[in-house]
């Protein structure tokens, strides 16, 4: 059975709400090595995307990828949109449980919330609260006209991308971002692209060369206030995290951004162990301020390498790949 036909099917009544359960995140006031915080999850990965957004990887594989990673706990955080949250839902009741075991994975309702500067994970949100659902179409409806600009603006550079094509291309995302555009130049304008980057280029590669914000003119600036999504994620009874605090915010000149964030009710930040030491000035943060850490791996699908999803135990036993870095 595939996701599409999923959408289409019938929910049961009987499934265990899991946004009503009791929070279990780590608390931040750890007494952990400072730098093994860097790289441990407990066995969760809280930043996970799907093909609803602009993930590459359908909830089926998600699920069984978790499991087989040693995970107990992941969080569906699509950009903007809960959708994926009822069908991950769905496959777990009809299509894995096998001979009546419940299947040894929770599923997280969450959402990753996109406004000015940066993006706001919602964790253990209800996915069924009218504020939060009207927030998120406001911003597909906003990130959608700027994925038009980014399409229009490709042309120019004699780069024949069409948006309602990418529509065709990806019917269960309704937010269309850089990383289908990016996709689509990958597979459908390759001879177009081959004489800026060789045969096969890689997908930062592309994003780097065509879809930078330097390369729109600042086109896709976010506008969205940061207040209106905390707000609307505690309407919805959840916690409020900044995603990937270290790609957004320069430790040594900018960390009285983090004060703002802080003031506004932001309840935690997130490590990501793919990125290992990166984490550590937030970590630290975190801890001073009593501030709630959650981690994740922002998996967007196996074309992301350097974003695996996040293993049940250290990230330094099973990572293969040197840890990312954040270029500034």
């Amino acid at each position: 059975m595939t996701t599409e036909t999923l959408i289409k099917g019938d929910k049961t009544d009987d499934f265990q709400e899991i946004g009503t359960q009791e929070v279990n995140i780590q608390n931040a006031q750890n007494n952990a090595k400072l730098e093994d915080l860097c790289f441990k999850n407990e066995k969760r990965d809280f930043h996970i995307h799907t093909a609803f957004s602009d993930g590459f990887d359908l909830i089926e594989n998600i699920v069984a990828t978790a499991v087989k990673n040693g995970l107990e706990e992941i969080a569906i955080t699509d950009h903007d949109s809960t959708k994926a949250y009822d069908v991950a839902r769905y496959i777990i009741k009809k299509e894995l449980y096998t001979n009546k075991n419940k299947l040894p994975l929770k599923i997280v309702p969450g959402v990753e919330v996109t406004v000015k500067k940066y993006h706001i994970l919602g964790l253990y949100v209800d996915t069924k609260c009218e504020e939060l659902q009207n927030l998120l179409a406001e911003i597909r409806a906003i990130n959608n006209e700027k994925s038009k600009k980014r399409c229009e603006k490709l042309t120019t550079f004699g780069l024949p991308i069409v948006y309602e094509a990418l529509r065709e291309v990806f019917p269960l995302s309704k937010r269309i971002s850089k990383f289908h555009i990016g996709w689509y130049l990958q597979n459908c304008l390759a001879n177009e692209i081959e004489k800026d980057l060789g045969k096969n280029p890689p997908m930062f590669a592309i994003l780097q060369t065509y879809l930078s914000k330097e390369k729109m003119d600042k086109l896709v600036e976010d506008v969205m206030d940061p207040k209106r999504a905390i707000d609307a994620i505690h309407k919805a009874k959840g916690l409020a995290i900044v995603a990937h605090p270290f790609k957004q915010i320069n430790p040594k000149i900018e960390m009285y951004e983090l004060d703002k964030l802080v003031a506004l009710g932001i309840d935690g930040l997130e490590v990501q162990p793919n990125y290992g030491p990166e984490n550590l000035p937030f970590i630290k943060y975190a801890l001073d301020k009593g501030l709630k850490l959650t981690y994740g791996s922002d998996y967007h699908g196996p074309d992301f390498p350097l974003r695996p999803m996040l293993y049940g135990q250290d990230m330094r036993n099973v990572r293969t790949l040197p840890f990312a870095k954040v270029y500034r």
